[in-house]
């Protein structure tokens, strides 16, 4: 296991997150949510995350962070899910609190059409 692959991440866990560089539509330094599972991260040198803006339109794939200990009102953007290197993970900023984390979870889970409700599904 290499030092990258030693970094603590926890599902729920906020980070500030390095974009810069890559082509996915997210520039420079955006907090990120990890989504990926706990199992996985201590074994990969990337991670899943979700960004987080303060700035975001309403969508049903936005999810407000409320309880989140962030400075400002953001949102989850779970429709924009992507995959990073840990190197490009800074700063802890914090943690989801429990219902948050369920509701991320429930977001994505409709974006995947992972057991979609009708509302969401792909036909």
């Amino acid at each position: 296991m290499n030092e990258i692959n030693n970094i603590k991440l926890k599902r729920g866990d906020v980070y500030i997150a390095d974009f810069r560089g890559l082509d996915c539509g997210l520039y420079g330094f955006v907090p990120a949510i990890i989504v990926q599972s706990d199992r996985v991260n201590p074994e990969s040198s990337t991670t899943i995350v979700v960004p987080v803006f303060t700035l975001a339109e309403e969508s049903p794939f936005c999810i407000p962070l409320k309880g989140a200990k962030l400075r400002r009102r953001s949102k989850a953007l779970c429709d924009r899910i992507v995959c990073i290197d840990k190197y490009r993970l800074k700063n802890k900023l914090c943690r989801l609190d429990e219902e948050e984390l369920r509701k991320v979870t429930r977001t994505l889970k409709r974006t995947l059409a992972i057991n979609p409700s009708p509302t969401y599904t792909s036909e």
